[in-house]
């Protein structure tokens, strides 16, 4: 006779629920393993295309292609059919090139499309220029007029401060009042 403090599933029932958490991990373990992506730092675009009611997920060349599989249209993409309860989509994922090539002179887009999507996008190569000379600072001459630099004598003694405006009087003394002045 049952113990009336312990809760007994009816052997059916607990059947039952066997059945639906084994078939539960079965999907959840087999969607895991077919969705295999890749982690990259490579610029892309990801669409989700729903497809019309009772179409299958086709390749360029019209193959039907199944639940996560994959194809490529020959340039530098992927596609990958997934199939739900609510219909079929294509899943594209496309090059997004960067756009901010701020030195067009020197850098350029390079796609390599012997490797297979992503490492076949184009990416920004540059090449290496001459490195630009610069004086070095502590050589510069004075910028400012020696009038400057006398005015920044009589309003702040020639220390700084934790006022705002004296603070970037002084930065500007620092900077531009270097050897002529000789004030401060």
């Amino acid at each position: 006779m049952p113990d009336k403090d312990r809760f007994y599933l009816h052997r059916t029932t607990l059947t039952l629920w066997v059945g639906i958490i084994v078939a539960t991990l079965g999907i959840l373990t087999s969607s895991v393993k077919s969705q295999v992506f890749t982690m990259t730092q490579k610029a892309r675009t990801v669409n989700k295309v729903e497809l019309s009611a009772g179409a299958n997920c086709t390749d360029s060349f019209g193959n039907i292609k199944h639940h996560m599989e994959e194809w490529s249209s020959g340039a530098c993409d992927n596609f990958v059919c997934y199939v739900a309860v609510s219909g079929s989509y294509v899943i594209e994922e496309i090059c997004t090139p960067d756009r901010t090539n701020v030195d067009s002179m020197n850098c350029h887009y390079v796609s390599n499309n012997a490797f297979l999507f992503p490492d076949c996008c184009p990416e920004l190569k540059c090449i290496s220029g001459k490195e630009i000379a610069t004086v070095n600072p502590s050589n510069c001459s004075d910028l400012s007029t020696t009038y400057a630099c006398e005015v920044w004598k009589n309003y702040t003694g020639c220390t700084t401060s934790t006022d705002p405006k004296i603070l970037r009087l002084y930065n500007f003394t620092v900077d531009y009042c270097r050897k002529t002045c000789g004030y401060c």
